[in-house]
């Protein structure tokens, strides 16, 4: 029998299907092939790419808590010693930059802001700091006493600190103290406060 003989006895329904819709026919015959073809290629590839996604995630774990200088990663054994905790770090020469409830440890004392610019300066003493500038909800805590403030900015050199939208609660022997001002300037050290 003759191939043009079997197409000739198709049932009509499949010759008029063809002539009607040539397109999805196409269709229909291109895409199996393509959609098998893939099929093929993710299993012979998911070994490769399970440990490739593992590898990857890994990465992404052990880069979760650092803090990175430069693309290179930044001791966090060190990060720690300087007392900083953050959820996200970056350091570029002697520049930290820490945001999203970003502490650092001073003295007695605890300084929290959603972002901290730390200069870094290991002549200094008692704090390795030059300068410190905190921006967005600051607030400086030391043992009962609490001020808060809108920005602030720290010089070790001088012991300045220039703080505006300031509200302060001390705790006093005898009641307690509070103050509210636009822009406060004192000579302090943090861990006086």
């Amino acid at each position: 029998m003759s191939r043009l003989h079997l197409q000739e006895r198709r049932p009509r329904g499949a010759a008029f299907h063809s002539r009607r819709f040539p397109a999805a026919q196409h269709r229909r015959q291109v895409w199996k092939p393509a959609l098998r073809r893939t099929n093929r290629e993710d299993l012979s590839a998911s070994p490769t790419l399970s440990l490739a996604r593992l590898t990857w995630l890994a990465v992404l774990l052990a880069l979760a808590g650092t803090c990175f200088g430069q693309g290179k990663p930044f001791d966090l054994k060190e990060l720690k010693d300087l007392g900083i905790t953050a959820d996200k770090c970056s350091v570029a020469g002697d520049t930290i930059t820490a945001e999203g409830d970003a502490k650092v440890t001073l003295g007695k004392s605890m300084l929290r802001a959603d972002k901290l610019v730390a200069k870094r300066n290991n002549e200094l003493k008692p704090l390795p700091f030059e300068t410190i500038i905190a921006t967005g909800n600051v607030e400086v805590t030391h043992e009962k006493h609490v001020v808060k403030a809108r920005d602030a900015k720290y010089d070790a050199r001088t012991g300045i600190i220039d703080a505006s939208g300031v509200t302060a609660k001390l705790t006093l022997k005898k009641g307690e103290f509070n103050l509210s001002a636009d822009k406060v300037s004192g000579n302090i050290l943090f861990q006086d406060i």
